[in-house]
């Protein structure tokens, strides 16, 4: 039997298995490849279990004796998996594992921004709690837009959720021709498409370096067309110059005024 490093927290049950099975854990915690390359060194392991992280072309080189990489979650892209499969190393992941739990929260997560959420509980904690009444305003999700910024198992949940409240679900991928799709859902291959007339976006793709400038803070604050998602922007501080001239002229703002 094998020796099994595991780097990652795993239930007793999945741990009484491997044992049941004859093999030999030596459970640790190892955040880096580095440590985890030093830990199968010292103890001969032929198994790694570990929740992602990087595992690059120099980790598998320098473990010719690992036969397999478990990924107890979805995303496997730190693993060099070219040298992998040079190495002989098996790699497996759990696809689907915990979609169904992130869609939820990401569904909670759009309804509390719908219905400012965080505001509302600290103005409630606060003791004014009529002035959420009078001075809130809230989104309804129901019949609602959704962009899935990508197509996978956790998009697919979270578009089956949305649909049970009537939202347009758009589901973008690259190749969106090649995915089946449920019914209700809109395809779309075209980014700024996919975006330019949602009311709620839920992002299911990698920061990748060329997709990064446009996922920065700014750039998705100018994308918002709808005038009834737009914040309010906050007030400006007393003395503050603004950086457009003023009904034709640059005055100093004074207080309440805000950039329109």
């Amino acid at each position: 039997m094998a020796n099994v490093l595991v780097t990652t927290r795993m239930s007793d049950s999945a741990l009484s298995i491997l044992k049941n099975a004859g093999h030999e854990l030596f459970v640790c915690d190892a955040p880096g490849w580095e440590e985890k390359r030093d830990m199968a060194q010292k103890f001969g392991c032929e198994a790694v279990a570990c929740r992602g992280g990087a595992f690059p072309k120099e980790f598998f080189e320098s473990l010719p004796a690992i036969r397999i990489l478990a990924l107890p979650s979805a995303g496997y892209d730190g693993v060099d998996l070219q040298t992998a499969e040079k190495n002989g190393t098996i790699v497996t992941n759990a696809g689907d594992g915990n979609a169904k739990s992130v869609a939820e929260l990401a569904f909670m997560l759009m309804l509390a921004a719908a219905k400012h959420l965080k505001t509302n509980m600290q103005i409630a904690a606060s003791g004014n709690a009529w002035r959420a009444k009078k001075q809130q305003t809230f989104t309804e999700v129901s019949d609602k837009t959704v962009a899935l910024l990508g197509y996978g198992n956790i998009a697919r949940e979270l578009g089956l959720m949305c649909r049970a409240f009537s939202m347009r679900v758009i589901a973008y991928h690259p190749h969106i021709e090649q995915k089946a799709l449920p019914e209700g859902f809109v395809p779309c291959s075209d980014l700024f498409s996919a975006i330019r007339d949602a009311d709620f976006v839920s992002c299911h793709i990698p920061r990748a370096p060329r997709k990064r400038a446009f996922f920065e803070r700014r750039r998705v604050c100018r994308n918002e067309a709808r005038r009834d998602l737009r914040q309010h922007r906050p007030r400006q501080r007393r003395g503050h110059r603004c950086a457009r001239p003023c009904a034709g002229k640059r005055t100093s703002c004074g207080r309440g005024a805000r950039r329109v």
